[in-house]
């Protein structure tokens, strides 16, 4: 599915009641609360590509973590510190950029890579896209769980 996670959701739940039941995969985006909040049941066994974070949190990721819950009552989700890694990255390759054009500033972001982000490092490719550090996810339970 790709889709984002209050569709994917909605999808499980209809296919739930008319008795469907098939195995639901599902994109990196796809994975936040509101899938688990929203899915309920529905979801359980869904797979899902995941972007990966570090086991071990960086002093800039447990800030970034605390004043996240401070002002929006939740944890980040992998899509939050994205999220922050992204905007952060362009501002600087706006700054560094000699000419705020597109093609000026795609190529300063691409110089600036790897760029350190809260929790990795983020390695884009040629085309700007971001390399590496996915795996794969199962609801369990109502949470996310690694797969072997």
């Amino acid at each position: 599915l790709c889709l984002s996670a209050r569709d994917a959701a909605n999808l499980a739940q209809q296919l739930a009641k008319i008795g469907h039941s098939p195995q639901l995969m599902g994109v990196s985006w796809t994975q936040t609360d509101d899938l688990l909040q929203h899915g309920g049941r529905a979801v359980e066994d869904m797979l899902l590509i995941s972007v990966l974070q570090n086991k071990e949190k960086s002093p800039a990721l447990v800030a970034f973590g605390q004043a996240y819950e401070s002002s929006y009552g939740v944890p980040p989700s992998f899509a939050s510190i994205r999220g922050y890694d992204s905007i952060k990255m362009l501002l600087d390759a706006m700054k560094a950029s000699p000419e705020l054009t597109p093609e000026s500033v795609k190529q300063t972001m691409l110089s600036l890579s790897p760029y350190p982000g809260l929790d990795t490092d983020l390695v884009l490719d040629a085309f700007g896209d971001l390399q590496g550090n996915y795996g794969l996810v199962q609801v369990m339970d109502n949470q996310y769980v690694l797969v072997d």
